[in-house]
């Protein structure tokens, strides 16, 4: 994965097809970041959402210019915590299904899934999302558990009980959720 997407266009293209080269020959397929996925991490600032939006034709052209095998567009998604109304007020899914339309061939990833329903999560997967990055999504569960109980019980047996937790966290979203338990 390579997100050079807080660089102006030309060099995020310039960063990427370079990357994919490299990675490409050696049989590692690419996943990149096109418009910015904006939000609480790593210090990000603050910007206009409508400017770091993904657009289909700039998507298709991305694609042709690196090369990437995966793209992770921006959509109203971002990353951290959402504002009042959570993901649904701020994801934009015509544009989601207007990027895959563009790029029908190319499988999309969704970051920024902090917050976000089930349902919500199964209509990103109409338009053409195939791989899911979770993290707070499935952690806090793990890190409530964790809080909940350090001091209270034995350290081997915290530990294993809060990867057992993490464990359902995940294997709920990927058996009830995205449907993609046993599949690579």
């Amino acid at each position: 994965m390579i997100d050079a997407s807080v660089s102006e266009p030309e060099e995020n293209v310039r960063q990427c097809k370079k990357i994919v080269e490299i990675a490409n020959a050696r049989g590692i397929a690419i996943e990149a970041e096109m418009g910015r996925i904006e939000g609480g991490e790593d210090g990000l600032p603050a910007i206009d959402m409508d400017s770091i939006l993904t657009h289909p034709d700039g998507a298709r052209d991305f694609v042709e210019k690196t090369g990437v095998q995966f793209l992770a567009p921006s959509f109203g998604n971002i990353h951290g915590n959402y504002g009042a109304g959570g993901p649904g007020a701020s994801w934009r899914l015509p544009i989601l299904m207007d990027v895959h339309n563009a790029i029908p061939q190319i499988p999309l990833v969704l970051h920024g899934t902090h917050g976000v329903s089930d349902e919500l999560f199964r209509e990103a997967m109409k338009y053409g999302v195939v791989k899911v990055n979770l993290n707070k999504t499935v952690r806090d569960a793990y890190t409530d558990f964790m809080a909940q109980h350090a001091g209270k019980l034995e350290l081997t047996t915290l530990k294993t009980k809060g990867v057992e937790v993490y464990t359902m966290s995940i294997q709920r979203v990927m058996r009830y959720v995205l449907d993609s338990a046993g599949k690579a």
